[in-house]
């Protein structure tokens, strides 16, 4: 974005968070340009996906857990904790996969930010979700891939 911003100045770029199931239809009513959504997604006919980047696992916690003195958190100590998700749970079941597990969903909010503000208000933790680190009352860290996922 920086450098599409310094290369053309004078065009206006708006970016908002919007629930993903949604931007299939907002791409054909003409309503937003671009999405950026993560795999799988619907998409309606006439509207073309390409892979802009790969993402790794990551987790929020909310600032008191246990789990936050830890350099790196494996997808088994996950185990036994409850799960907040967005709308798109597949990484979720993915890191559980590799932990061993299956996961306590008790939550399911729409967007990213409502993950985050249910960790960052001592909700239930965590979620497994692409990078974010605007929640000042939670902790957001790289989920390693560990041996027993392998």
């Amino acid at each position: 974005m920086r450098g599409f911003r310094e290369r053309y100045p004078r065009v206006e770029i708006g970016i908002s968070e919007i629930v993903m199931r949604e931007a299939g239809a907002l791409l054909v009513e003409g309503r937003i340009d671009i999405a950026y959504v993560r795999p799988p997604a619907p998409y309606p006919e006439g509207v073309e996906a390409r892979t802009a980047h790969c993402n790794a696992f990551i987790g929020a916690l909310p600032a008191h857990s246990p789990l936050c003195a830890s350099e790196r958190i494996s997808p088994a100590q996950l185990r036994g904790l409850l799960f907040v998700v967005p709308e798109q749970e597949s990484g979720t079941f993915e890191v559980a996969r590799h932990g061993r597990f299956r996961p306590q969903i008790v939550a399911q909010p729409d967007t990213l930010s409502a993950v985050l503000a249910h960790v960052s208000l001592g909700g239930v933790p965590p979620s497994c979700r692409t990078r974010s680190r605007n929640a000042s009352r939670c902790r957001v860290w790289n989920i390693e891939e560990s041996r027993e996922s392998r």
